[in-house]
């Protein structure tokens, strides 16, 4: 989950990244993607998903991992074949179900690509250029982007009407 907000990538993205696209002792930290279109973009990795992500390495790929293994595998296929994104799905609802009760601003039908509406539209919240959230998400027009300057408006909206304005005090 925190590998698909703080990267903002497709699922599907990093269901295809490679032990070799990570690159966590560099500075800065970063990730190469493939995208749609075959498109390969480099992301930067949140330091906290550094550590993370290297302790998942241990645990799961060992010391020494395979280059050339994906980073999240088929426990019962092996290094080479992709977890399905059903199941990372699936998995997803399982823990929305958990944390919906403790917050019930959580979906119950959470699913992945939540996780990169959200980081796109906070980034713009943040003032982050649709420019540079268009490369961020990899998007090879602009205009794709710019569903998120229209959500960012719609919360504008809204937050303007609930606004009471007592005009009978003024002249």
């Amino acid at each position: 989950m925190i590998f698909l907000y703080t990267t903002a990538t497709r699922l599907d993205e990093i269901l295809s990244i490679k032990i070799e696209d990570l690159h966590l002792n560099e500075a800065p930290a970063h990730v190469t993607v493939i995208g749609k279109g075959r498109i390969s973009r480099t992301l930067f990795i949140h330091k906290k998903l550094i550590s993370y992500l290297t302790k998942y390495i241990i645990i799961h790929h060992g010391e020494k991992p395979i280059s050339s293994a994906l980073l999240f595998y088929s426990k019962s296929k092996g290094f080479y074949t992709k977890l399905s994104e059903e199941g990372i799905n699936k998995q997803l609802k399982k823990y929305a179900e958990i944390a919906h009760k403790t917050c019930n601003e959580v979906p119950l039908d959470l699913h992945s690509h939540q996780f990169r509406h959200s980081a796109a539209t906070h980034a713009l919240e943040n003032n982050m250029s649709i420019f540079q959230i268009s490369k961020m998400l990899g998007h090879t027009n602009v205009r794709t982007t710019q569903i998120y300057a229209k959500v960012i408006d719609a919360k504008k909206e809204k937050a303007t009407e609930t606004i009471k304005l007592d005009l009978s005090d003024t002249e």
